[in-house]
C-alpha cells in the first residue's frame, strides 16, 4: 500500500515540472508554427 501512495506522490509532483518543461519548449517555436500556417489575427469574424 505504501508503495502505491508513493507513486501517486511522484506522480502528482511530476506534473509541474513537465508542464514547465513543455511550455519551455514550445515558446521558442511558435513563431516558426505562426509563420509556416499563417495565422491571421482577423482571419475570422
Amino acid at each position: 500500500m505504501l508503495k502505491k501512495e508513493n507513486c501517486c506522490l511522484i506522480a502528482l509532483a511530476s506534473v509541474p515540472l513537465v508542464m514547465t518543461l513543455g511550455n519551455s519548449m514550445l515558446i521558442p517555436i511558435l513563431p516558426t508554427i505562426e509563420k509556416n500556417y499563417i495565422f491571421h489575427r482577423f482571419k475570422y469574424p
